[in-house]
């Protein structure tokens, strides 16, 4: 019997969540496969569950949603898995379909999904499957932290936060399903090394490199305006997802944001909130391109649409699609987010 761990690998709580398991479980960091929305990555890593051999093992899918356009791929590998004798565990907090749930619920034995405005995927794994320490406690509060985008009130805190979602990108940028620099991190978060030579490493390496092409992700943006609302699409690479849509978001002065990584195709896109918590709902657009995430902060690929992203012309094709979406989605009415209260309200202008 083995436990392996499919997680999400693009961000602080995948990471958390992995090192939770091995924390807690002992699990081998050879068990811990990474995976994204969409892409190249998502068919290797369903692929690598299809191979497992034997029975009696434990899947844990963790911080990953199933979208409508990615259920039947899942289900397939799913199932193969479980028809050789073993059990499934999904924890997740993003929002789910339904049918989503439906349908998933059939081949998981533990199953806890949908949207969550309380915990984030690591925080479930922590609270579900392991027991409360001072180790869980200090990981389960940073990772809540990165993941809904808050402040702490210590600067030192809020630092490190910083420190790990951006280190994680620079890590992260090989996109395979057993990277190793991603293990690395896990392995060092599990043992409580937050702040490590790899993580300042990386960090240090990441803010020096990313400088220009930062610069030129806020030169060469395109501003949508739809309805009244600015939506900012950038393409750009080796950037953290985050700091390029909210730099995009401060500096050009959008109510949404869009970046799309040229090398690979993976796109993330976030939408401004106000001081109560109000922002537009833009996950709709990553629904459209075969992604999903959260209402304000979500992401998608473009890997294997037919996109050659160092092209100025097939990056304003991809530019045109988003405009055509958002005419679609707000031409007539906006559906706005409350991330703290997870209420909905549409207004028609």
């Amino acid at each position: 019997m083995a436990m392996y761990n499919l997680t999400h690998s693009s961000d602080l709580d995948g990471m958390a969540s992995a090192a939770m398991l091995v924390h807690y479980f002992k699990l081998p960091i050879e068990n811990v496969i990474f995976i994204n929305y969409g892409g190249e990555l998502f068919g290797e890593a369903l692929r690598f569950v299809e191979r497992i051999s034997g029975s009696g093992h434990i899947l844990v899918i963790s911080d990953f949603g199933a979208s409508e356009p990615a259920i039947g791929s899942i289900a397939r590998s799913l199932s193969s898995f479980r028809r050789k004798g073993n059990r499934i565990i999904w924890v997740d907090h993003h929002p789910w379909s339904n049918s989503s749930v439906l349908k998933m619920s059939k081949l998981c034995d533990v199953m806890v999904v949908g949207e969550n405005k309380d915990f984030c995927g690591a925080e479930l794994v922590y609270r579900l499957l392991c027991g409360k320490s001072a180790f869980g406690d200090k990981l389960a509060e940073i990772t809540h932290l990165a993941d809904f985008a808050l402040k702490s009130r210590s600067e030192k805190m809020n630092r490190l936060v910083d420190k790990l979602s951006y280190s994680i990108k620079y890590l992260g940028a090989e996109g395979a399903i057993d990277n190793p620099k991603l293990r690395e991190l896990v392995l060092e978060l599990s043992a409580g090394k937050m702040e490590s030579k790899l993580v300042n490493r990386a960090y240090s390496v990441y803010k020096k490199e990313t400088a220009p092409y930062m610069r030129e992700l806020l030169d060469a943006a395109e501003i949508l305006t739809i309805n009244g609302i600015r939506i900012a699409v950038g393409f750009g690479i080796k950037l953290s997802h985050q700091e390029a849509c909210m730099a995009m978001m401060e500096k050009l002065d959008c109510d949404i944001s869009i970046y799309v990584n040229k090398d690979n195709g993976n796109s993330s896109i976030r939408s401004r909130r106000d001081s109560a918590g109000w922002g537009i709902e833009s996950m709709q657009i990553s629904m459209k391109f075969g992604g999903g995430g959260h209402p304000l902060a979500s992401g998608f690929s473009l890997y294997g649409k037919g996109y050659d992203l160092e092209e100025k012309g097939q990056r304003q094709k991809v530019t045109e699609t988003i405009r055509g979406m958002c005419e679609g989605l707000y031409g007539k009415r906006i559906m706005y987010y409350n991330q703290r209260t997870t209420k909905r309200k549409t207004i028609v202008r």
